[in-house]
C-alpha cells in the first residue's frame, strides 16, 4: 500500500542512484558501454527506498539516519547485482560458458566483486554516505508529517 514515506524515500533514493552514477561512469573502463546503468541504478534505489526507509519510517531520527544506510546499502547490492546478472546472461546467450552453469555464476561473483571494488572510490562513497543520511532524516520527517 503506498504511503507518504514510502513514495518519498522512492523518489529520494531513486534520485541519489540515478545521481550516482554520473560519479561511477570516469571510473569504468575506458570504451564500456555503460548501458541502461543509470536506470538500473534508479530503479535500484526505487526498490530500496520504497521496501526498507519507506517501510520502517516512524521511529525517530537515529531510526532514519540507520534506514538511510541500509536504504544505500542495498541500492548498491541491487544494482551491482543487476549489472553482473545481465552482463553474465549476456555472455551466457553468447554460449561463453563452455563448462556449464557453475562457470556462469562463479563468473557473476567476480563481476560483482571487481564492480564494488571499481566503484569505491572516497567521492562515490562519501556521496553515498551524505545521500544516505539526508534521505534516511527526510523520509522520518515525511512519516512525522504525514501518518
Amino acid at each position: 500500500m503506498p504511503t507518504a514515506p514510502k513514495v518519498v524515500a522512492a523518489a529520494i533514493f531513486g534520485s541519489l542512484g540515478y545521481a550516482i552514477i554520473y560519479l561511477v561512469i570516469p571510473l569504468l573502463p575506458e570504451g564500456m558501454s555503460y548501458g541502461y546503468l543509470r536506470e538500473i541504478t534508479a530503479g535500484s534505489g526505487v526498490i530500496a527506498g520504497w521496501t526498507m526507509s519507506g517501510a520502517k519510517a516512524g521511529d525517530g531520527t537515529r531510526a532514519g539516519i540507520g534506514l538511510g544506510l541500509t536504504s544505500v546499502a542495498l541500492l548498491v547490492f541491487y544494482s551491482n547485482f543487476s549489472v553482473a546478472f545481465l552482463i553474465m546472461l549476456g555472455k551466457a546467450i553468447d554460449k561463453r560458458y563452455a563448462k556449464g552453469p557453475m562457470q556462469a555464476i562463479k563468473d557473476m561473483v567476480k563481476m560483482f566483486v571487481e564492480n564494488l571494488g571499481t566503484i569505491a572510490s572516497p567521492a562515490v562513497i562519501i556521496s553515498l554516505l551524505i545521500g544516505a543520511v539526508v534521505g534516511g532524516i527526510l523520509v522520518e520527517r515525511a512519516a512525522e508529517r504525514w501518518s
